[in-house]
């Protein structure tokens, strides 16, 4: 609130100065008789190009959208503003306030200088206000794609997998009936799951650590409940310390679940690795693969379009992202450089 106050002020300083300038050098001119043209005239030229200025800049470019087609529109009414201001100001000074010249390039040389003045003081408000209308829509358009941003985020931190809530509680219904000791570990590990969603992801970042833990917890559970799946979860670094933006990696994990679900060989694997290497997170998932899922257009699913989108909104450039499609499987890979 307090940035945005600023900056009205300083529009309105802007605003001052600039009319208080063009005042200052359109009575310079004036006096110094370079605008040779009775009091009444002079003020006449003064009245046109404020309504110029007035209408280009406080009504004119605010009404058009700017858009890349727009500008031809804005800079076509640009010229025709100012030529319907010479127009006038050469009929006030020739016509109506000023003696006729006979010559027309004397009457060019006679209002030159207050051509001069209403040129360069309508172009420097019209550029100026473009400029700062173009930045104004930007950042708009800025604020409403990080609103998208930050509600998918809140959505996917309050969001489990049904699919994976329905066959974990179906797995811990079974396992109370055949192995009790097993459905408690459950749901422990799915109690901390809940927790960390709810309660450890309020402030935005959280701990690396953190983030691992809830990882492993997860891909603990899938594999209580799934027996034909060969899961390796290798961690390699120092987290302590490290703060990432929560599930970032928890959206390639679940796809490698999908994708390995459907393979119909026998040899279904899931290696996942999370490394850091001068604070930089390296991050790896390679499942097992058959010709028919390597079909799967990742490019345009969905939940992949969202985490590209949530990775260029919280990470700017400071991440890179490769998947790579093999005969026989697929991998992952998601480096973070952290600052």
């Amino acid at each position: 609130m307090q940035k945005k106050s600023n900056y009205n002020f300083l529009i309105a300083f802007v605003n001052v100065v600039f009319w208080l300038f063009y005042f200052l050098s359109a009575l310079s001119l004036y006096f110094s008789g370079l605008i040779s043209v009775p009091f009444e005239g002079f003020l006449s030229i003064v009245l046109i190009d404020l309504l110029s200025i007035t209408f280009l800049v406080y009504y004119y470019v605010d009404k058009v959208k700017l858009l890349e087609k727009t500008y031809y529109k804005i800079f076509h009414a640009y010229l025709a503003v100012l030529f319907v201001n010479f127009g006038i100001n050469f009929l006030l000074q020739n016509f109506i306030f000023g003696d006729f010249q006979s010559s027309f390039s004397t009457c060019l040389i006679k209002q030159s200088y207050s051509f001069i003045l209403s040129f360069v003081f309508i172009s420097f408000a019209f550029i100026m206000k473009t400029l700062l209308t173009y930045r104004d829509k930007l950042e708009t358009i800025t604020h409403a794609q990080n609103a998208k941003i930050s509600t998918e985020l809140d959505e996917l931190k309050n969001q489990i997998n049904p699919h994976f809530l329905f066959n974990v509680f179906n797995n811990i219904y079974i396992q109370i009936q055949v192995d009790p000791q097993k459905a408690r570990e459950m749901l422990l590990k799915f109690s901390d799951i809940l927790r960390y969603q709810l309660y450890d992801c309020v402030e935005g970042k959280v701990f690396l650590k953190s983030e691992v833990e809830f990882l492993q917890n997860y891909i603990e559970l899938q594999k209580m409940r799934i027996a034909n799946i060969d899961i390796k979860f290798e961690q390699k670094g120092n987290f302590s310390g490290l703060m990432v933006y929560p599930f970032m990696f928890l959206p390639f994990i679940e796809l490698a679940f999908k994708k390995v679900g459907n393979v119909s060989n026998n040899e279904k694997f899931i290696d996942i690795y999370i490394a850091v290497v001068e604070k930089n997170i390296i991050f790896t998932v390679k499942n097992s693969e058959n010709a028919i899922s390597s079909n799967f257009d990742l490019e345009n699913d969905e939940n992949f379009i969202k985490i590209k989108n949530r990775l260029e909104f919280f990470y700017k450039h400071n991440y890179e992202l490769k998947m790579k499609n093999f005969d026989n499987y697929f991998i992952v890979e998601l480096k973070l450089y952290i600052k």
